[in-house]
């Protein structure tokens, strides 16, 4: 049947706030767990069963070339996350990632305001926060899940700040990213950067009408 050939994957793509850290209940953009963590549900008859809970780091980038592992569909080369298929289903030796990066380039939803620009390293067990002005915050998720208590300066934790210092630094690195101001993102987050050109010509301003005459 349908039910028994089809994957199902339940999630969203951020949190909320609801108040926490004193933030508006509505926002998002925030390096915290209300923000951040999001649900996971997925369903594949034989391979995917329910009743199973795993801890995998993953983040959305590795959702499509693990959906695909999972359906034993190639991954595509230009693919930026990895395959977690086989995490996902708990066999041995599988590949897990140790860390994944986390980012916030702007105040607001749809344009480049300066503000809340940060990027996060994520662990199974820390969370390591520098923010565009400076600011830095370290959360131990275990002991403190409501990351109330911000150790970037207790004296037990510097070797462990370094270390996923370092590794943030690898990751960024490893996809060309930088911490800049918001509007510094102008040039790739427009029209050069979503899509230059489609079959059909030039696209324009992504808050414009759509010109449906293209598709006649």
């Amino acid at each position: 049947s349908l039910a028994d050939d089809t994957l199902v994957v339940f999630t969203s793509d951020h949190g909320t706030q609801v108040g926490a850290h004193g933030i508006n209940a509505w926002q998002k953009k925030r390096p915290y767990e209300e923000s951040v963590a999001v649900p996971m549900i997925v369903r594949l008859p034989g391979v995917l069963d329910g009743g199973v809970r795993r801890e995998v780091l993953t983040s959305p980038v590795d959702l499509l070339p693990t959906l695909c592992g999972l359906c034993d569909v190639p991954v595509p080369r230009t693919v930026e996350g990895h395959d977690l298929s086989n995490a996902w289903r708990g066999l041995s030796g599988a590949f897990e990632q140790d860390a994944v990066l986390m980012m916030n380039f702007g105040s607001a939803y749809d344009y480049l305001v300066d503000g809340l620009e940060w990027r996060a390293l994520r662990t199974k067990e820390f969370a390591y926060v520098r923010w565009l002005d400076g600011r830095e915050e370290l959360f131990d998720l275990r002991r403190d899940p409501l990351e109330m208590s911000n150790l970037i300066d207790d004296p037990d934790h510097q070797d462990l700040k370094t270390r996923l210092i370092d590794r943030m630094a690898e990751l960024m690195a490893g996809v060309g990213d930088e911490l800049l101001p918001a509007h510094a993102y102008g040039d790739w987050y427009d029209a050069q950067r979503r899509i230059v050109r489609n079959a059909r010509g030039p696209l324009g301003d992504p808050e414009a009408d759509p010109d449906w005459s293209l598709l006649g």
